[in-house]
């Protein structure tokens, strides 16, 4: 969905609110994408699994009459079979420690996603040590960033856009020519990292 069709539908929408809804639109893509994501690498952990049976099957039955062979085999197998469960069981573990702690997440933006999935990490490991025991994912993640600055975004320290000033579209967008005549040196290297792709 773009700025103008949804400018389209709502007529006197504000720029805040149309930036809203598109932020929220892209995280509702970013979670169906990542659901589409985890089904494909079950379905393949799946395909791994069944080539792995048949390749036993096919071991088996090339070791009919010998005992020794076919001990190795199924031991081989059963060591398999094990460490598939453990790492099963592990990544269902994550998947509830992920959910949980993004619970406690929702609602803040922090200042990019590096920052975001350094405290989701950190706020499973809290989460996960016995020594917490007890304590809810939120308090956790507020103790743990309680005295710090800087880890969440402030609208007030957004580039102020102004209409026939600012070089940027709608959009955000800038051209290279654009980028290079900007004269401050620490905004023009802002907006260099922002629009990489068009250096490269």
């Amino acid at each position: 969905m773009t700025r103008d069709e949804v400018k389209s539908i709502i007529k006197d929408i504000t720029d805040e609110q149309l930036s809203s809804i598109l932020d929220l639109n892209s995280r509702d893509i970013g979670k169906a994408k990542g659901k589409a994501d985890d089904q494909k690498a079950e379905m393949e952990a799946l395909r791994q699994q069944l080539a792995e049976k048949d390749e036993a099957i096919s071991n088996l039955e090339k070791a009919k009459g010998d005992t020794a062979a076919i001990q190795a085999e199924l031991d081989r197998y059963k060591q398999a079979e094990a460490e598939r469960a453990k790492a099963e069981k592990e990544a269902q573990m994550d998947a509830i420690l992920t959910q949980t702690a993004e619970s406690a997440l929702e609602g803040r933006e922090f200042v990019n996603e590096y920052t975001r999935t350094h405290f989701l990490d950190e706020l499973k490991k809290a989460i996960q040590d016995p020594v917490n025991k007890g304590k809810k994912p939120a308090d956790l993640f507020t103790a743990m960033t309680k005295d710090l600055d800087g880890i969440f975004r402030n609208p007030q320290h957004e580039p102020l856009k102004i209409p026939g000033v600012t070089k940027a579209d709608a959009d955000g967008n800038m051209t290279k020519d654009q980028i290079m005549s900007i004269k401050d040196a620490s905004e023009r290297q802002a907006a260099i990292a922002t629009h990489i792709d068009l250096f490269q």
